[in-house]
């Protein structure tokens, strides 16, 4: 009798074994199954992820391109223009250089009062101060293309005051030599170069950080083909355009989330969202010197991978004068 009580005994033990050995391994084998499954959704999504960080870093190599050529021919306060989104909302950026292979130009003196730029349909242009000198005045720029005139201090002893400002026109026919006998050889043949224009440009405004003038006097005015670009997000998208080629607005990375500039002033070694003082044309220490962005980017599916990758861009052409003395700034000119 307590044989069997015992072999009964032994026979519940090793049931009870064997359930704890089969429930054991189906919990390895789910927690196995499991983890292969986290990895093999790792592993397809590897390639959207690296899709991310390309759409990322590609605006963020076009980006950095522009802000290597900022300031290039323009007045130091002038090379970079801020938008600030407040809070959480996105940035804008605008980037101001000349194009290398067109002139600058000074505007004749006028009699006071001196009507703005742009409110007249002609400027005329002292053919002396064009730089480079064209082989031909007349040829300078070609009928259609679109001007800048850029106001700033840097034009003069007459302009210490003058605030930073930036209007836009386009030629309605080529320029013409007037004022002086003779053929266009030289500038000693041509006494005033006349521009016909059209209307100022309507969209320049809303680039302008406050601060800036709403008109620009031809005193103070430096006039050329300045490369006006300026990067926006918008629908779900980085966006650039140049509005000295005339362009609208094109994507340069899909599927972004937010941008966020930050800049640095003077000699100065933190960064801000915005300038802490309006940049002065003799006064270096509130030049922009270095610029900070982000961009935060997505995938395009429902549970996108997310990735946020950042670089910070000096603008060398500021910073070979940000530690000059006004006098040193004032006998430099422009950049």
């Amino acid at each position: 009798m307590e044989t069997a009580v015992a072999s009964s005994r032994e026979q519940g033990s090793s049931l009870l074994k064997i359930v704890i050995a089969l429930f054991l391994a189906l919990l390895v084998t789910t927690s196995a199954l499991l983890f292969l499954q986290i990895g093999q959704g790792a592993l397809a999504r590897e390639p959207e992820v690296v899709d991310v960080n390309a759409n990322i870093r590609s605006a963020l190599a076009r980006l950095s391109a522009d802000l290597t050529v900022a300031g290039v021919g323009t007045p130091s306060e002038m090379a970079v223009l801020w938008h600030d989104g407040l809070g959480s909302q996105s940035d804008e950026i605008t980037i101001l250089y000349a194009d290398s292979e067109a002139p600058i130009a000074r505007p004749q003196p006028c009699a006071d009062p001196c009507d703005p730029i742009g409110s007249s349909s002609s400027l005329t242009l002292d053919p002396w101060s064009l730089s480079p000198a064209p082989v031909d005045y007349e040829a300078a720029y070609p009928p259609g293309a679109i001007l800048f005139a850029l106001q700033s201090a840097l034009a003069g002893p007459e302009c210490a005051g003058a605030r930073p400002a930036l209007v836009s026109f386009e030629l309605t026919e080529a320029p013409r030599c007037a004022g002086a006998p003779g053929g266009t050889s030289g500038a000693e043949d041509c006494g005033a170069l006349v521009l016909s224009h059209g209307p100022v440009l309507e969209n320049l405004e809303a680039l302008l950080p406050a601060g800036f003038d709403s008109e620009v006097s031809p005193t103070c005015a430096f006039v050329g083909t300045f490369h006006v670009i300026q990067y926006r997000l918008s629908s779900g998208g980085l966006q650039r355009r140049d509005l000295f080629l005339g362009e609208d607005w094109s994507p340069v990375a899909t599927n972004v989330e937010n941008f966020q500039i930050q800049y640095m002033q003077g000699l100065e070694s933190r960064f801000l969202d915005a300038p802490s003082a309006f940049p002065s044309a003799f006064n270096p220490a509130t030049w922009l010197t270095a610029v900070r962005f982000t961009i935060a980017g997505a995938g395009a599916d429902e549970s996108p991978p997310r990735r946020s990758l950042s670089t910070t861009v000096s603008l060398r052409n500021q910073l070979g004068q940000a530690s000059m003395t006004p006098t040193e700034t004032a006998a430099v000119g422009w950049n």
